[in-house]
Formats: C-alpha cells, sequence, structure tokens
C-alpha cells in the first residue's frame, strides 16, 4: 500500500510537471561568476525553485561536471553547491545536475545505515595499519568485506528509492589567463595612508590610529587592505567603503623610534565575493545544526551519518573560503612613518570611540529576529570596555552586553536600535539601527476545548486513544460510544490543508505513538485528561502547542520540537521527555498550573534545548534534568519560577546540567538547588532568589551574579 501511494504521489508530481511550462520546474543553476580564467575554480549554485507538497518526500540532487561525478552539497534547503576542480583548460563545460524525489524517513534511515558501514570500514581499515595479529587481521578484512556488501546492498536500496523528475544542465566558459598581478611601490594618487596626530608622533603608553583613505571608484569590486606595522601583521578595521583604520598596541619601552606602516590594497568582484560569503553563511548554520545533532544523538548510524554531513559541509566552506582569498587581485602598496618619542605628550586629551552597529537583517516578517553586530567599532586611542543596547519604543535595555545583540521583534512596526560605546577613559560613541517589521500570516488560537455533551466522562481505566492509528492526518473523526458504564470517549481532529493548521482535540486522555510525527504550519494538541507522547516523536510547525486541561503532558523520551514558538500548558507535570532535541527560534514555555505536589515542569535528562527565551512556571517544583543543556543564543534569557507553599516546593538543576544564556533568573518561593558539575556561563547576570539556598560547591558559575543565593 505504501509503495503504491509513492507511485501514485510521484505520477501525479510528473502529470503537473507535464503541464506546467517547458523547461526547468525544480530546479535554477548559476555561478558565481559570468566568465572564468584558468587556474580558478567556480562556485556552482542550485537553487531549488520548487518543493514536493507532500512532507513525507524531498528532493535529492546529484551533479556532473564535464561528464565526471561532482560533489554536490546541501546548504539549506534551498540551497546545493558544487566547487569545481582547478580549472585548466580553456573551453565551454557543462554541469549537470539531476533532481530526485525520495521518501524522507527512508532516505534518512539509508543515509543513516550507509555512513555506518563506511564509518565502520574505515576503523578496521586503521586497525589493519596498527596491528599483526593473524586472528585480528583475518578478522577485520572479513568484517571490512562483510561491511562493503552490506553497504553495496544499501546503495542500491536507496538508488531504487529515488525516482528522477528533472534534469538542468548549466554551462561554464573558461577563458586563458592573461592577467599578472601587478602591486605598485610607488605612492599611488588612488589612495593615501595618514594618521590621527598631524606631527606621526606619540609617546610611550599611547596608542596610533592610521587611516587608509580609497579615493577611486573600483565599479563592481570591493576593496580589501592588509596591513603590517613593525614587521607584524595588524589588524584592519573597515569604516565604510573609503576608509580603513588600524589601531596600534600600546608603545612600551623599546619602541622608540620610526616604524613602518605597509598598506596593501587589494580588490575583488564584489557580487561574486558575496555569493561565496552568503554560500559560507548558509553552510555554516547548517553544519551547527549538524553538529548539535550528533552531540545530542546516542545511536551509532545516526552519528555517523551527522558527522558524514558535518565532513561534507566543512570540505566546501573551507574551499570557498580559498577561493575568496584567491579572488584578490593586488592593486597596489604604500608606506607610512610613525614616530614614538618617550615622553611629553603629542597629540591632545582622549578621543571617543566610534560606535558601529552590523546588522543581519533590517527587514522582516513578525515574529522577526535578527543579530546585530557592534564588534566592529573601534577607540582610536584606547580600547572599548562595554557595548550598551537599547531597543526604541519596546523600552528593552541590555546595558553591559556582548558586542553581539540578538533580538525577538514580537509586533509589526518601526523601531530603533541603539549601541552606545564606552572606552577605558569613559568617553562614548552612539550608532542607531532602525528596523521595519511587517505583520505576518494568522496564528491559530490554540486553547481547551470545552463545548463537549453535557454530563460527558472519561473511564481513564480504558485504552487511551491513540493518534498513531490515525492514517494521513488529514480529517478524521471517531465516537467510541457508551463503554457500557454512561462513560463516553471520542475524539476529533480537523487539518485545514490550506493554512497547514492541524487541532486535535480529545476530552479524554490522548497518546501519542512511537515515532509519529507532525508538521504543520500551527500544531494544537489538546487532550483533556492528558497528553503522553512515546519515544522519538516529531512536532515541527511555527507554533506547537499542547494543553491539558485536567492532566500532564509529556513528549516521551527522544522527542524533537523545531519552529518558533513551543508551549505546554498542562494543570499537573508538562513535562519535555528525556533525551529530546527543542530547537525553537523564539520562546519555549512550560507552564503547570495545578496547586498540590503533581504541579511539576520538567526538563528531561541529557535534552539539548535552545531558544532566545525559556519560561517554565509551576507551584510544586521546576527541574532541569541531570547532563540537560540550555545553550541559548546571544541575548537568551532562561526564567524558572515556582510561587508554591509546599515543603517540597524547589527549583530543582540537576547533575552535570549546563545553562548558557544571557540572563539566568531562579525564583524559588522554597528551595532552590544547584547540584553538583554544573556548568552556567551568564553574560548578562544569573539572579538566583529562594528561602533555602543550595550551591555544590562543583558548580562553575562564570559571569556577574546577584540576588540573595549568592554571597
Amino acid at each position: 500500500m505504501k509503495r503504491l501511494l509513492y507511485t501514485l504521489f510521484i505520477l501525479i508530481f510528473s502529470l503537473n510537471l507535464a503541464l506546467a511550462q517547458n523547461g526547468p520546474q525544480f530546479l535554477n543553476l548559476s555561478s558565481d561568476q559570468d566568465n572564468y580564467s584558468t587556474g580558478q575554480k567556480a562556485v556552482l549554485i542550485a537553487h531549488v525553485a520548487i518543493q514536493p507538497d507532500n512532507p513525507n518526500f524531498e528532493l535529492f540532487l546529484a551533479a556532473d561536471f564535464n561528464g565526471v561525478a561532482i560533489e554536490l552539497t546541501k546548504l539549506t534547503d534551498k540551497e546545493w553547491a558544487s566547487v569545481t576542480p582547478t580549472l585548466n583548460d580553456t573551453g565551454s563545460f557543462a554541469w549537470s545536475v539531476r533532481a530526485y524525489v525520495q521518501n524522507k524517513r527512508e532516505a534518512a534511515e539509508l543515509d543513516g545505515a550507509i555512513a555506518y558501514y563506511e564509518e565502520l570500514i574505515g576503523q578496521c581499515s586503521d586497525h589493519l595499519q596498527t596491528t599483526t595479529d593473524p586472528e585480528q587481521i583475518a578478522l577485520l578484512l572479513q568484517t571490512i568485506n562483510q561491511s562493503n556488501d552490506i553497504k553495496s546492498e544499501l546503495e542500491d536500496q536507496l538508488v531504487a528509492l529515488r525516482t528522477l523528475v528533472e534534469i538542468s544542465t548549466f554551462n561554464v566558459e573558461v577563458n586563458l589567463n592573461h592577467s599578472e598581478s601587478f602591486i605598485s611601490t610607488v605612492p599611488d594618487p588612488s589612495f593615501f595612508i595618514d594618521t590621527d596626530r598631524e606631527d606621526h608622533t606619540y609617546q610611550l603608553g599611547e596608542r596610533a590610529t592610521l587611516f587608509v583613505h580609497i579615493l577611486t571608484n573600483f565599479q563592481g569590486q570591493e576593496t580589501v587592505v592588509r596591513a603590517i606595522f613593525g614587521g607584524q601583521d595588524i589588524a584592519v578595521t573597515k569604516s565604510n567603503e573609503k576608509e580603513f583604520i588600524s589601531l596600534t598596541d600600546e608603545f612600551v619601552s623599546g619602541d622608540e623610534g620610526d616604524h613602518t606602516y605597509t598598506a596593501t590594497i587589494y580588490t575583488r568582484d564584489k557580487q561574486r565575493a558575496d555569493s561565496n560569503r552568503k554560500a559560507i553563511q548558509s553552510g555554516t548554520k547548517l553544519r551547527n545544526s549538524y553538529i548539535k545533532k550528533r552531540n545530542a544523538t546516542q545511536d551509532p548510524a545516526k552519528k555517523a551519518f551527522f558527522q558524514k554531513k558535518i565532513d561534507e559541509i566543512t570540505r566546501i566552506i573551507q574551499t570557498l573560503y580559498e577561493i575568496l582569498e584567491d579572488s584578490l587581485s593586488a592593486f597596489g602598496t604604500g608606506n607610512f612613518f610613525v614616530h614614538v618619542g618617550q615622553g611629553g605628550g603629542g597629540g591632545g586629551g582622549n578621543q571617543p570611540p566610534q560606535a558601529i552597529i552590523n546588522p543581519d537583517h533590517l527587514n522582516g516578517t513578525a515574529p522577526f529576529q535578527t543579530m546585530f553586530d557592534g564588534g566592529m567599532s573601534f577607540d582610536p586611542d584606547g580600547q572599548i570596555i562595554s557595548w550598551d543596547w537599547e531597543i526604541e519604543p519596546t523600552g528593552d535595555s541590555f546595558p553591559n552586553h556582548m558586542p553581539q545583540l540578538e533580538f525577538l521583534f514580537n509586533t509589526p512596526g518601526q523601531y530603533l536600535v541603539h549601541l552606545t560605546v564606552t572606552d577605558n577613559n569613559g568617553a562614548i560613541g552612539t550608532a542607531e539601527a532602525l528596523v521595519d517589521v511587517v505583520a505576518g500570516g494568522p496564528v491559530q488560537d490554540c486553547q481547551f476545548k470545552t463545548d463537549y455533551a453535557p454530563g460527558f466522562s472519561c473511564d481513564l481505566a480504558a485504552t487511551p486513544i491513540s493518534v498513531s492509528s490515525i492514517a494521513g492526518l488529514v480529517a478524521y473523526s471517531q465516537d467510541f460510544g457508551d463503554d457500557g458504564a454512561g462513560h463516553f470517549r471520542s475524539l476529533s481532529i480537523e487539518f485545514d490543508v490550506t493554512d497547514s493548521d492541524l487541532q486535535i482535540h480529545s476530552p479524554c486522555q490522548i497518546f501519542i505513538g512511537p515515532g509519529f510525527s507532525f508538521n504543520a504550519n500551527n500544531i494544537c494538541i489538546d487532550g483533556r485528561e492528558g497528553i503522553t507522547g512515546d519515544v522519538n516523536n516529531v512536532f515541527s510547525g511555527q507554533k506547537v502547542t499542547l494543553l491539558s486541561e485536567l492532566g500532564s503532558v509529556t513528549t516521551g523520551q527522544s522527542s524533537n520540537v523545531s519552529g518558533n514558538e513551543f508551549q505546554i500548558n498542562a494543570r499537573k507535570s508538562a513535562t519535555i521527555g528525556i533525551s529530546s532535541i527543542i530547537n525553537v527560534s523564539n520562546l519555549v514555555n512550560l507552564n503547570s498550573s495545578g496547586s498540590d505536589e503533581f504541579s511539576n515542569a520538567v526538563i528531561g535528562s541529557g535534552t539539548n534545548l535552545g531558544s532566545m527565551e525559556l519560561f517554565m512556571t509551576a507551584q510544586n517544583e521546576v527541574t532541569i534534568g541531570a547532563g540537560a543543556n540550555l545553550n541559548m543564543p546571544a541575548g537568551g534569557r532562561v526564567n524558572l519560577f515556582t510561587n508554591g507553599t509546599l515543603a517540597t516546593t524547589k527549583v530543582l538543576i540537576q547533575d552535570s546540567a549546563s545553562v548558557v544564556a544571557a540572563l539566568l533568573e531562579i525564583n524559588s518561593s522554597v528551595e532552590g538547588i544547584i547540584e553538583a558539575n554544573t556548568v552556567f556561563n551568564i553574560a548578562q547576570d544569573f539572579i538566583f532568589n529562594a528561602s533555602t539556598c543550595s550551591i555544590h560547591p562543583t558548580a562553575q558559575i562564570n559571569g556577574p551574579t546577584s540576588g540573595n543565593c549568592f554571597p
């Protein structure tokens, strides 16, 4: 039946393609420049224009260059990249990309198994190089041969799983390279070098600020400056397109005399460099996500699969960096001399620092999250000691923050981001950035369902309703009827394909079977008597909400949640199962509203969680399980709160848990406990308040602290 449905999906997909306009449907192919010269490498990008409508399927791409297979690495869901070998011959060369449709889950399982056996073969081969024991050698050779046979069979299964839907070709033109790099050491009227002192003289204890001013308009090119001062490399900061700045170290005894500042000007194609940097950024984000997944899983096949992906992406990132460096063409070199004396002062009072904001994005759809980087800010005669951020009109402020700020704009409107930098002499510099946030699509409201039939009740001793038995999740409704004792049980599911919203409501308990996956724009699961997840459940959506008006909610062991917002609201326990992966960009909120010993909010042991904000609230106990890792992005906040009156009321952070955040706030009405070998890296403030405080001596707390639990 499954194979029939798969075949039917492919037939419908192919029919849609046949009815569409001629030309590539899935793929748009491009390169990082129009023409290449011999000796260069080409970066080739495949942009995926159309994804399969069915979320159970995905595209897989493979490529050839000049008739030879070439590695094609997935950078994002919409971008794949190839880097050619060095182009040594002139002519036109074809880059051919094939698009296949494959079952996502089955392909992932086969890929993981293949990666596992590849790693096993590599380990056995390494052991063969070091052992001389004949029995071990025979056993290793047998394992390698058996693994190769299994791997070949799995690869055949993977090939059979894929259905070819499109072939696209892109021609790469290569011409003979006649150009030669030329560096002029004669003072060039196209740029000049200056300092912040008219006499170019400094005293011991001072620093020199050197400016490289570009006078030429390099049309379509970007300018890069590399510099040496006193025979050593010195950092060069780009202030704007026409000005570059270097700041020397503080002059000390032995620096007296003349020093040479040598600046070399390079240019490269800006469009190509931007394209390569974008690919590097996309690849880096994907690589980091695979690293998190590899570290979170204990499955050897999954570990091997994620490591294989990490290695593939690392190779292409390294190559892209090499191409960026190789694309530089030297334009000219200039020298400037600075004199250092022994004392007497040479240039007036303290100069204020210059604040610079480099935002990732300034426009987006609410909820909109972006990063502001103030790390390019500089001080001409000292050093910056603090970065203070403020958002208007929200009133959010982040004093003594890091150079980078990541902020979530939940509401449409215009916002002004202020950065104030302060140097070591108390002088300040300011900069501003305007952010424009527009309204997004409607977010479905998720609430308790209350309009059940009068007198309705559940027989909890009966078998709970199993979501895993529902095929397709398109539309489902079932009345389980009278159990003979006047108790009724029913379940209704509504799936709006247009809005990609999913609502599940039951007046009884909902059991989610093992390995069940929910993938919709907004997911609302409401089990009045409780929700219990089994292992390996997946929740993927813009907003995921799990509700229980009377009972407990648990995602189950090794669950995976992704999206913008994830909330659990339960009367009793609100629990993320052990060894889960929670990768939510904006908000994770666990709330237990009861007033007894069952009112708990729990993040299970070994769970990896990342989000801009985490709120955990319960009357009785808030627990971060042993070995759990809360790794929040820059500016991320964690708030743990209990306000019950029972003797058991507490906030508990168990052994070997770790928290990385800008702000961590713990407030417990009774007891706060931090157990052994816990690690806290808090940039802004660790606030800890409780009636009774317990911090194990082996706990590592890095960053500023406050509250009555800290001395």
